[in-house]
């Protein structure tokens, strides 16, 4: 998943990619779409779902939070690894 935000993201002459001030991704509406079609796919393709609430930090960056709703991460250092 995050390698699908990092080649949806907005980048710069350089091939940097733009955060807003908060550290996350910036994407314009083209490429918001596409996560989201991407994020949707994942849920359809018949992943095992497992409900399981948990409380998000209030430092946690809702843009992420927001493209997370629906996933579950067993494993949460792999997920944290990742990044």
């Amino acid at each position: 998943m995050q390698e699908k935000r990092i080649d949806l993201c907005l980048i710069d002459k350089d091939d940097s990619i733009l955060k807003d001030e908060e550290g996350n991704f910036k994407f314009d509406k083209q490429g918001l779409k596409e996560l989201e079609v991407f994020n949707n796919e994942l849920l359809e393709d018949g992943c095992e779902i497992k409900t399981h609430f948990v409380s998000i930090p209030k430092d946690f960056p809702i843009v992420i939070a927001l493209e997370l709703e629906g996933f579950v991460f067993e494993d949460v250092e792999s997920f944290i690894d990742a990044e």
